[in-house]
């Protein structure tokens, strides 16, 4: 690919990008700097969800899912979505506020913030992140992390000690804490 290329692309990413963050509300998810066709559209073993707000969340969900445990495996990806369930149900706030959320002008899901928060690269574990968001939105899968409200990478699965914060479960790579 040209430089020029690559910077239109990138260009075009944090726009999109801005745009999110500004709005509060995700861009479709193909909207990425690698075209890989329609990834808005559900695998066909989830059922459509009738009410658009209600898919709008599970859309922001699945899109949290995708780019912070795309590589952890279904009980991963379940794990974060616990994670940001069980703070819509502490802070009352959509799965999208959660996900999308700045404190203090830092991301609390530190993909949003950067220039290629829109790329899917792989359609398979995009597929499964909608899976997991369906499933744990509809209470079709039990809270994994014990009530977890924050999760790390921890490799290896070795705790991170992080103060006022008690472990409760480690799934692969990542620690869960309540």
């Amino acid at each position: 690919m040209s430089g020029t290329r690559r910077q239109i692309q990138t260009n075009i990413a944090l726009l999109m990008s801005l745009t999110v963050i500004l709005s509060g509300r995700p861009a479709p998810a193909y909207a990425g700097i690698m075209d890989m066709g329609d990834l808005t559209a559900q695998p066909r073993d989830i059922p459509t969800e009738p009410d658009k707000e209600k898919r709008h969340q599970q859309s922001c969900l699945a899109a949290g899912v995708y780019h912070e445990a795309r590589g952890e495996g279904t009980d991963g990806m379940t794990g974060v979505a616990n994670v940001v369930m069980n703070r819509v149900a502490r802070t009352g706030l959509p799965p999208c506020a959660i996900v999308y959320e700045k404190r203090r002008g830092i991301c609390q899901f530190s993909w949003v913030c950067t220039e290629f928060t829109l790329a899917v690269r792989d359609i398979h574990s995009w597929y499964e992140s909608q899976r997991v968001a369906y499933r744990v939105m509809h209470r079709k899968s039990g809270d994994i992390t014990a009530g977890a409200t924050s999760f790390r990478s921890c490799p290896g699965g070795r705790d991170i000690n992080l103060p006022g914060m008690n472990l409760t479960k480690v799934i692969g790579n990542q620690c869960f804490y309540r």
